[in-house]
């Protein structure tokens, strides 16, 4: 039986499907393997989806599977509003005003995912809809910035943003990364109780792979 896609729906797939073409024509190349992807389009075009829900929740969509996304054991001593060697585009002074500027603990190596927002919503549902507890979907600082340092091919380069979540001085906020209009890495925060609502298909999430 058919079904008539509108809406929301139809602009968050269409937004994907916009994004598998901006990787195609990256100067740089396809980051992933061109072939596995010609299989899984073929599946889609037939309509073979066994399995990806396992995937995918109300509003995210897991597009960094089958990669293997770290960030480095980090001493979590460094902070993003020290960090103008990787965002020469740009740091946001609220990282000083908000108080979003505590240095971390220590971590290992973290393998992380790489989410694609499908669904209109605020930061609290794209995170809550991983996990209730967001504490532990939250970055250091420091890995923000390791991870931006290792993996910027996974950053959005069409005017959105990346979401990381992490804590601060006992409160929650989100940092937005970006290119800026030069060209280069900026990041910028938010809170997390910022009731705003994020339209699908225009930002990413990236957090530490949950067990």
């Amino acid at each position: 039986m058919a079904t008539k896609v509108s809406g929301e729906q139809y602009y968050g797939l269409d937004g994907q499907l916009l994004e598998i073409k901006r990787q195609l024509r990256q100067e740089d190349g396809y980051p992933f393997d061109p072939e596995e992807l010609k299989n899984y389009l073929q599946t889609a075009i037939e309509g073979r989806f066994r399995g990806s829900r396992k995937r995918s929740n109300k509003f995210l969509w897991l597009i960094s599977g089958g990669v293997s996304l770290t960030v480095d054991a980090v001493d979590g001593t460094e902070i993003l509003a020290d960090a103008k060697d990787v965002f020469p585009g740009g740091i946001d002074s609220n990282f000083i005003n908000w108080g979003a500027d505590e240095p971390g603990r220590s971590t290992a190596e973290t393998p992380v995912d790489v989410y694609e927002m499908t669904k209109d919503s605020t930061y609290s549902k794209m995170f809550g809809s991983l996990s209730d507890d967001v504490q532990k979907i939250c970055f250091t600082q420091a890995q923000i910035k390791n991870f931006a340092k290792r993996n910027y091919e996974w950053f959005r380069t069409d005017s959105y943003g990346t979401f990381f979540l992490f804590e601060s001085n006992g409160y929650f906020f989100v940092a937005d990364v970006n290119f800026s209009s030069s060209g280069r890495l900026s990041v910028s925060v938010d809170q997390f109780g910022n009731s705003s609502v994020w339209d699908a298909g225009s930002h990413r999430l990236v957090v530490p792979r949950l067990a």
